[in-house]
């Protein structure tokens, strides 16, 4: 967790479930969710139902429902079959590579193994720097491996967010509140606007948007960086 009196952003980085087994975890490893200068910006998705539709659970426990890197459409932690609810492969393992605290800027690098099982390995390496000062957050992705890949990475809004695009990123607005998005990356990457479902509590949805980050070629080479800050009037 990176945090301040005003900032919270917090960041998924165990192991899946109870000791790997699943149960009510979901494959949300190197997944966050983000509070800057108060407000609420990058939320989970939630969980909507489970047993009742078993489309919406394993949909609402896949990767691409969550907030980290997924890799040719593959999820991080297998699932076992669509029947099985409550399980799922002890794929990704959480590695934590940095952890530097401090009063004005905490920062961290995490990383998982749950595509080292492809015919050419990868491994995501995320990097989160938390500026107290700026209320300024950066998500950097890098990927460790070779061969060509197509890779996706999605944020997922609060409800209260607003998305304005700019020329240099997007104007993220919150009632009175307009932070800054900005963006940089090596790759042929694309971004698209969308929405999604979120389950605040359990059995009920509301709908929100969604940016993700899209991009194919020599693992390797690719490079995102994301930075949020509030906007400067």
């Amino acid at each position: 967790m990176l945090r301040s009196a005003a900032d919270h952003v917090f960041i998924d980085c165990g192991e899946v479930g109870l000791k790997g087994r699943g149960g009510h975890g979901h494959n949300d490893c190197l997944s966050f969710e983000a509070c800057l200068a108060g407000t609420r910006i990058i939320a989970e998705t939630g969980c909507y139902v489970y047993t009742a539709d078993f489309a919406s659970r394993n949909f609402d426990r896949s990767t691409a429902a969550h907030n980290t890197p997924q890799v040719d459409g593959e999820e991080v932690n297998r699932f076992l079959a669509p029947e099985i609810l409550w399980l799922l492969n002890d794929d990704a393992r959480p590695v934590c590579r940095t952890w530097r605290p401090a009063e004005s800027l905490d920062e961290l690098v995490v990383a998982h193994t749950g595509y080292e099982r492809l015919v050419s390995p990868v491994r995501p390496v995320r990097g989160f720097r938390l500026d107290h000062r700026r209320h300024e957050l950066e998500i950097r992705d890098r990927f460790e491996g070779d061969g060509v890949h197509t890779v996706s990475i999605p944020l997922h809004l609060a409800p209260e967010v607003q998305v304005r695009p700019t020329a240099s990123g997007y104007r993220l607005v919150v009632g009175e509140r307009v932070f800054d998005l900005e963006w940089q990356g090596k790759g042929d990457w694309s971004v698209a606007i969308g929405s999604y479902q979120i389950a605040e509590s359990y059995g009920r949805r509301r709908s929100a948007q969604r940016l993700c980050w899209s991009a194919a070629g020599e693992v390797g080479g690719l490079d995102l960086a994301i930075v949020i800050r509030p906007a400067v009037a």
